[in-house]
């Protein structure tokens, strides 16, 4: 057999990785595995992740984390395959979320460092709806080719499936240059008539060529919902279904996926509807299926769906391996300590540069304390619920070098309420090499799952240099040494703002960004993203003077000053009645120990002193609150102040930094904006729950909360006017 590329449908719920420190390099021995492309639905299927097997049973993450990131859009059952011509992987893949009507093509030399290759639409029938599963198949002659489903047409005759009957439809399509990046008009090769009282689904084709038949195995869409076989003698038509039903013993099978073992042996991979992978063999005769067997897998929250396998030989060998601390050490650096045995064809030693390195529970965790280098290195822990809380990874060497080629993420998987950690004690650790949005300095695994693993990185001396930094949950603590990047490239610099724990605190350390970054930092200290000293201190930013061409953000500590102000800096939307509070600092007398300042002029309250009030000094409190008397005006900023008083000592009184905050721009009983059912001067989710709430209440005699329409009852004509002040402000 000669095909190169076989399918499954992958749909994957990963939430951790491997049993303890594991490791995959590539290198350049010859093996024989089994390679998976897959998407994810945890994050929406925005990314495409890789898994390789050593006999396609047991199966293991690749790069750490996801692969291939497209420029826009989804990415949606990738399917993967080898091309001999030129070296080089390739996967395509589905949009479906997007227009539909295309799918993506993304090419590799190492199976790591990926990039996008071309955009394949149509046209498609009229009416088409968006196309699913595009598959790779290689004839006989060595011309590539893609088959995928597509359904919904409105040709004459034919009727939407959406119930209602209609065809589902394969078509063909291939490139017309060497480098995949043109592709010849689809043909459709094959369709069926679906019943009227079935709703369209997705027919998740695959090709597989014996002895000059084209066999075309799909899942029809019917009340049985399984693995049907057609065949043909020509690729793009006349194809007939042989086999329908149960004919393997499979059952309500779905995504059917078959890859040549040699010796006479075939292997079809299937999901069900819990989305598990399953294999099931036979003789190359299909006439006798083995009972269906459950994948495993390293990962214990793994759901197999969306995606393709391919028999992965004569090409770069995968390795797994692992830490184990074998030596009775902690040194990163004994080869003794690094287990590259388990599944595996040798034992190459400590990680170089072409390994990956994802860390997990194990204990002595290593300890980084000389040259070291790797391709990416990932520490985060695993969700079982014995496995320990918390990991750690220590990084001691003093003068020398640890290069992690591309990325360095800490808690950057999906392990639920455990918390990675890297101390990094001086040194010199970089990410050379790293380019693109997925690499550099990671700290969470990414927007969609900003409530799993916690990673924290304490810089305690040192210099640590990347391409990126992206904190989506935990935080970076620069207790001394710098953290620097050298990219200014599109959100290089990410402070993900939907937890309130995502912080950069600089203590004694420093930040040092590429570029006149100011106005981000600025956005950042407003956010309280960035803070000093856990918000005792002061903030020190310099453009092109300390570092030329870098801004550089530092701190000074004033324990003495007063903290934790309330409204915090910067707050908007305040009342108009505030009450202003704040922590007291460590050294204030009992007495009249806390001068207030606050008014509407930002150099005045930063001017101003007991001898000199400028209209905004408020005398002295022996409270840490203020409330400004009356009520404040509409839509106005104010600044204020507090200084620590101490009679007794020298240096006192401690000025306070100049606090602001803006009140709201809604006056009392708000503005009288239709819709606007909770007087905050703008038609919002509150003002909708209102409405829910009440919806189709009535009372005859009366106008009723929360009407629009003077009729009584609250139904559509209500909400037809809220809809049309739908996130309209008014002040």
């Amino acid at each position: 057999m000669s095909i190169k590329s076989f399918s499954i449908s992958f749909f994957l719920s990963w939430l951790v990785l491997n049993n303890a420190v594991n490791t995959l390099a590539l290198g350049s021995q010859t093996s024989q595995g089994f390679l998976a492309s897959t998407s994810c639905t945890e994050d929406n299927d925005t990314k495409m992740y890789l898994w390789f097997s050593n006999d396609g049973k047991a199966w293991y993450l690749l790069n750490g984390g996801p692969s291939y990131k497209p420029p826009s859009g989804v990415c949606i059952e990738p399917s993967i395959f080898y091309n001999q011509n030129n070296s080089k992987y390739y996967i395509a893949y589905s949009d479906a979320r997007g227009d539909g009507l295309h799918f993506g093509v993304a090419e590799s030399t190492d199976l790591t460092a990926w990039k996008f290759t071309a955009s394949v639409n149509g046209p498609w029938f009229p009416g088409a709806a968006p196309v699913w599963c595009p598959e790779w198949f290689v004839d006989d002659d060595g011309s590539i080719h893609i088959v995928l489903a597509c359904y919904h047409g409105n040709e004459p005759g034919d009727f939407s499936c959406q119930g209602a009957g209609g065809y589902e439809r394969i078509y063909e399509t291939h490139p017309t240059d060497s480098n995949l990046t043109t592709w010849t008009r689809p043909v459709e090769i094959f369709r069926y008539y679906l019943d009227p009282n079935v709703a369209c689904a997705i027919l998740t084709p695959f090709i597989v060529k014996r002895d000059g038949i084209y066999n075309l195995f799909y899942k029809k869409n019917d009340m049985i919902n399984m693995i049907y076989l057609a065949q043909s003698d020509n690729l793009l038509s006349g194809y007939v279904t042989v086999e329908e039903g149960n004919w393997a013993g499979w059952g309500h099978a779905l995504q059917p996926s078959l890859v040549n073992l040699g010796n006479g042996r075939d292997r079809m991979y299937f999901t069900y509807s819990n989305y598990k992978m399953y294999w099931s063999e036979a003789n190359e005769n299909w006439i006798t299926w083995t009972a269906p067997v459950a994948c495993t897998d390293d990962q214990p929250y793994l759901s197999i769906g969306r995606g393709t396998v391919i028999k992965y030989e004569n090409q770069s060998e995968i390795i797994q391996a692992g830490w184990r601390g074998y030596a009775g050490s902690v040194d990163w650096g004994n080869a003794v300590n690094w287990d590259f045995c388990e599944n595996v064809l040798e034992c190459p030693g400590v990680p170089d540069e072409n390994t990956v390195v994802n860390i997990d529970p194990f204990e002595p965790a290593p300890n980084v304390t000389g040259n070291a280098s790797c391709k990416e290195l990932h520490v985060y822990p695993k969700s079982f619920d014995n496995a320990p809380d918390t990991i750690e990874l220590n990084i001691s060497n003093t003068t020398d070098t640890f290069n992690c080629e591309r990325k360095i993420g800490i808690c950057d998987g999906n392990a639920i309420q455990k918390r990675g950690i890297i101390n990094m004690y001086g040194g010199n650790v970089s990410t050379p090499t790293a380019t693109g949005d997925m690499n550099g300095l990671w700290i969470g695994g990414g927007a969609s799952k900003i409530e799993n693993c916690d990673g924290i990185l304490n810089i305690y001396g040192g210099l640590m240099i990347v391409s990126r930094i992206a904190i989506y949950n935990g935080a970076i603590n620069l207790y001394g040494g710098a953290l620097m990047s050298y990219s200014y490239a599109a959100e290089d610099f990410v402070i993900n703002d939907n937890l309130a724990a995502n912080k950069i605190n600089l203590t004694g350390g420093s930040l040092r960004l590429i570029g006149d970054r100011r106005a981000e930092i600025d956005a950042n200290i407003a956010d309280s993203r960035i803070i000093p000293y856990y918000g005792r201190g002061l903030l020190l930013i310099d453009y092109d003077t300390l570092n030329p061409g870098y801004t550089t953000v530092s701190a000074i500590s004033n324990l003495k000053m007063a903290w934790n102000p309330i409204p915090f800096d910067y707050q908007k939307k305040v009342s108009l009645n505030p009450t202003l509070t704040w922590s007291p600092g460590d050294y204030v007398q009992q007495v009249n120990e806390h001068r207030i300042y606050f008014g509407t002029s930002f150099a005045d309250v930063n001017a101003a002193t007991a001898g000199n009030p400028l209209g905004v000094y408020k005398g002295v409190s022996d409270v840490n609150n203020y409330i400004p008397p009356g009520s404040l005006d509409i839509n106005t900023t104010y600044y204020w102040r507090i200084d620590e008083v101490n009679d007794a000592n020298v240096n006192s009184p401690w000025k306070g930094k100049v606090w602001q905050f803006t009140t709201t721009y809604c006056p009392p009983g708000g503005t009288g904006l239709v819709g606007d059912f909770t007087e905050d001067c703008i038609v919002d989710l509150y003002d909708l729950k209102i409405l829910s709430h009440e919806w189709l209440s009535s009372n005859a005699s009366a106008d009723i909360y929360p009407e629009n329409t003077p009729d009584g009852i609250v139904d559509f004509s209500d909400f037809a006017v809220f809809a049309n002040n739908w996130l309209v402000e008014e002040y």
